[in-house]
C-alpha cells in the first residue's frame, strides 16, 4: 500500500515469484501512476507472471489505493499481508 517504489512493491513481487506454490494471487495495492516511481516496472513484471508457462497458477492484481473502502476489503479478505517498507539509514 503505498507509492510503487518506495513501499516495497518489487521486492515483494521478488518474493512472490518464488514461493513454493502453485496457486496464489498477490493483489498489489498502490497509487497507480504511470511513470512515478517503479510502477511501470511494476506493471511489466506483473504482467510477465500473469503470461509466463512458469508462473502457472500465479497471478499478480493491481490495485489503485486510493480508495480506502476497498483497500480495507482486500485486506480482509487476504490471507497474508506483507508490508515492505524502503527507509533510509539515519544510524550514519
Amino acid at each position: 500500500i503505498g507509492l510503487y517504489g518506495e513501499k516495497g512493491h518489487l521486492d515483494t513481487l521478488k518474493i512472490f515469484k518464488r514461493l513454493p506454490v502453485s496457486k496464489a494471487t498477490f493483489i498489489s495495492v498502490g497509487h497507480t501512476r504511470p511513470g512515478e516511481g517503479n510502477y511501470d516496472e511494476f506493471s511489466r513484471q506483473a504482467e510477465s507472471v500473469n503470461i509466463r508457462r512458469k508462473f502457472i497458477g500465479k497471478r499478480v492484481v493491481m490495485v489503485d489505493g486510493n480508495e480506502r473502502e476497498d483497500i480495507r476489503d482486500l485486506l480482509k479478505m487476504s490471507d497474508v499481508f506483507v508490508f515492505l517498507s524502503h527507509q533510509a539509514d539515519h544510524h550514519g
